[in-house]
């Protein structure tokens, strides 16, 4: 549903395929180059990455690792969406302590209480918070789906 992913390509490309500076480079600027017709695929054609540093030199390493399988648009596609749902099951570990952290900060009698419904509480309202961001459609769709950056 989103172009974004071949941007990403296109810029990790760039960085890594032909070492180029995706800052000062758009897709189109290689498009002379470009015999898989990948160039399609993107949207921003003419645009030079709008993303920092840091997501260039990943989305750089994603084209390196594709490019020792072959290189092939589908090895790319793949590394981004693994890197997205990496990110999102990361966030999910991330938000489950932290919500037992702001539990027991904001919320002590939920934690320190050796009453199992009580403990129950603190676990249900962790398990409810953790499963409200991890299911949600909205996320589901943008970074899991559509390997939004975002996620990371």
């Amino acid at each position: 549903m989103s172009t974004d992913r071949s941007s990403y390509i296109w810029y990790g490309r760039i960085f890594y395929g032909y070492g180029a500076n995706p800052f000062i480079h758009a897709p189109l600027d290689f498009d002379a180059q470009d015999a898989g017709q990948w160039l399609d695929l993107v949207y921003w054609k003419d645009v030079p990455s709008v993303y920092g540093p840091l997501w260039v030199w990943i989305a750089g390493g994603i084209a390196w690792l594709a490019s020792l399988f072959g290189g092939d648009i589908s090895l790319n596609l793949l590394g981004h969406k693994l890197l997205a749902d990496f990110a999102h099951l990361a966030n999910i570990v991330i938000l489950w302590h932290v919500t037992g952290l702001v539990i027991k900060r904001y919320f002590p009698a939920l934690s320190a209480s050796s009453r199992p419904e009580q403990q129950d509480r603190h676990l249900y309202s962790r398990l409810g918070v953790t499963l409200f961001y991890a299911w949600n459609p909205l996320l589901m769709i943008g970074i899991v789906a559509n390997g939004h950056n975002d996620g990371l």
